[in-house]
């Protein structure tokens, strides 16, 4: 998170401390220049292997449409664009990528960027593994409770019931939603 100084680093950014929305309490942001430094995060790596990286940002539209992430990996930095003026306030999937065992500055948010709209730089999330959808999940998602077809939003809006709840592997615990859950709930 931009918040946790050791970890995150962003010379010559700007800060926003709070926000009416709970989701997000601050966040860094600079205007597009050339020559902005890059808002970088540290990140523990515990083995070298895949993982999928994962961004948040606030909502607005006066973002940057093609916000720049670079992911360091075996073979030097891999750069991915994102557009922040949608999806704002959830976690949203940056890429899968190699990286290696370490302690370092691993994720990096380019001030730099041809588009109009600021540049903004909340938080990160590494993920080890692949993360993707499972097979003969694209049914389950396009439809809701009631049986009638579903949005993105939809899903979001009911993973969101669910944060905070307590991760327990099931088997050998019971999957109990909203009260201890794996994946597999």
């Amino acid at each position: 998170d931009d918040a946790s100084k050791r970890r995150f680093s962003a010379r010559g950014w700007e800060e926003s401390r709070g926000s009416a929305r709970r989701d997000v309490r601050s966040y860094s942001y600079v205007e597009p220049a050339r020559d902005a430094a890059p808002a970088r995060y540290r990140v523990r790596i515990p083995t070298t292997g895949k993982y999928t990286v994962y961004a948040r940002w606030p909502a607005a539209g006066g973002n940057n449409a093609e916000t720049r992430y670079g992911v360091r990996t075996p073979s030097g930095v891999r750069w991915t664009s994102v557009n922040q003026r949608r999806d704002g306030g959830m976690w949203m999937r940056v890429g899968e990528f190699r990286m290696v065992r370490g302690d370092r500055y691993a994720v990096r948010v380019s001030g730099d960027s041809k588009a109009e709209g600021r540049v903004v730089a909340d938080a990160v999330m590494v993920v080890r593994g692949t993360q993707t959808t499972p097979p003969g999940a694209d049914d389950t998602l396009r439809r809701t409770a009631g049986g009638d077809p579903g949005t993105g939003h939809d899903v979001v809006r009911e993973a969101r019931t669910h944060i905070g709840t307590p991760y327990r592997h099931s088997p050998p615990e019971p999957c109990q939603p909203h009260r201890s859950e794996d994946c597999s709930c």
